[in-house]
């Protein structure tokens, strides 16, 4: 062969074009994408369960146990006149058990306007008692003082009389009715009384 041509080549011989073809990569196929979900810390999920037990067991978020037999009261109030003798207390009940409060709330009387000074619930001192209208006749409590706010219970039984003053408390020995009165006999002994005293009586059922 001459120096500088070129000779064809043999049958079945690839013959360079001069261009080069890439091969197309080859990737890795492609990965499902999961979304993190966040963990809930462990304490998140105790406290759930606690409160779930706290619900199912009847507790309150208050950390206290729901009460039962919650007792439930009444309360009214009242005027007592000083010339009405014994006045009961409307609007409530009185069941065995009860417990049961009168509160003196306002307002003055007295057991002889012609003689003897306004005076409030505790009634007239001991000095009242030696005057001629402050005899232990017209008295309704010998040992309470003249012209004192008195309560009693009235029903099948013989109850105890009560000196209220500003304030008392007592339990129901029966079911009766609430009476409420000045320490000044009805009748003679109350025709010359002047006044009325506002209170507040407060009856605690025990269910």
């Amino acid at each position: 062969m001459t120096g500088g041509q070129n000779l064809p080549a043999p049958p079945g011989t690839a013959v360079p074009t001069g261009r080069h073809t890439a091969s197309p990569p080859v990737l890795p196929p492609p990965q499902p994408s999961h979304t993190a979900k966040p963990r809930r810390p462990w304490w998140a999920l105790a406290g759930t369960a606690v409160l779930a037990a706290s619900v199912a067991g009847g507790l309150f978020l208050t950390g206290t146990l729901p009460l039962k037999n919650e007792p439930k009261a009444t309360t009214a109030g009242q005027v007592v006149r000083s010339a009405a003798g014994w006045q009961s207390v409307a609007g409530v009940s009185v069941q065995r058990g009860d417990r049961i409060t009168v509160q003196f709330v306002s307002g003055e009387w007295t057991a002889n306007y012609r003689t003897l000074p306004m005076t409030g619930p505790a009634g007239y001192d001991a000095n009242a008692d030696k005057l001629p209208v402050g005899t232990k006749a017209c008295k309704v409590k010998g040992s309470a003082p003249y012209g004192a706010l008195l309560a009693r219970l009235v029903g099948e039984e013989d109850f105890p009389v009560h000196t209220v003053g500003r304030r008392f408390t007592f339990r129901a020995a029966a079911d009766a009715a609430l009476q409420l009165g000045i320490n000044d006999a009805a009748g003679l002994c109350s025709e010359d009384n002047k006044g009325t005293l506002t209170v507040q009586v407060s009856v605690t059922h025990q269910s």
